[in-house]
């Protein structure tokens, strides 16, 4: 019988520290060169930090030692303009006195107005006259009426220029035309249209006037 001859596996090493990768390290000279490094950044930071912090105080010392100007005055042009605009203001005072002035003139009150001239004409207008349109404007005053004496009318009229109601000058001028009455049964008697224009002592606002 042959013999069995039993073959044992060969191992195989494969921990070689040639195939692990090589550690480097560091040497105390390498750390010393990153220190000198290191110190040389610091102190050029440091360096630059100065000198501009020289430069910064150098310019406000400048700045405090230069004359300060003193306050600069109006140009030319703004002195024009502001007197254009101080002459537009006094204008526009000027124009508004004036039309609160003829304003008053035309407010109604106790004699003057338009409630001054109606009972004016009411008190002084003869019994056989009436009134049909009184028109002012400004200082002028146009009244038409109707009468049934023109002779009446005519008094009327001097009444009411020595009253000082209506000026002397210009003189007033009086209109009147005779109305025949319609024909027919009762027939009155003929009547006259009046037309009176005159120029008031107490003008009133002139027309358009704005307050």
């Amino acid at each position: 019988m042959m013999a069995a001859v039993l073959v044992s596996p060969q191992q195989i090493n494969l921990y070689n520290p040639t195939l692990l990768p090589s550690r480097e390290q560091f040497s105390a000279r390498q750390l010393a060169i990153w220190v000198v490094i290191a110190v040389a950044a610091l102190a050029a930071v440091a360096w630059w930090a100065t000198g501009q912090m020289r430069s910064l105080m150098r310019e406000m010392a400048e700045q405090a030692r230069a004359p300060s100007k003193g306050p600069v005055g109006p140009t030319q042009q703004n002195v024009e303009a502001m007197e254009k605009a101080l002459r537009d203001k006094l204008a526009l005072l000027e124009a508004r006195r004036a039309t609160r002035d003829a304003l008053r003139r035309g407010m109604a009150g106790p004699d003057a107005g338009p409630s001054a001239v109606l009972r004016r004409i009411a008190d002084t207008i003869p019994p056989t006259a009436w009134v049909l349109e009184v028109k002012v404007a400004g200082s002028r005053i146009d009244i038409k009426g109707r009468a049934l004496d023109p002779a009446a009318v005519d008094a009327w009229l001097e009444r009411l220029r020595g009253s000082g109601f209506i000026t002397e000058k210009p003189l007033p001028n009086l209109r009147v035309d005779r109305i025949e009455p319609a024909a027919g049964p009762g027939k009155g008697p003929a009547s006259y249209g009046i037309q009176i224009s005159a120029t008031l002592a107490a003008p009133f606002a002139e027309e358009g006037g704005r307050p």
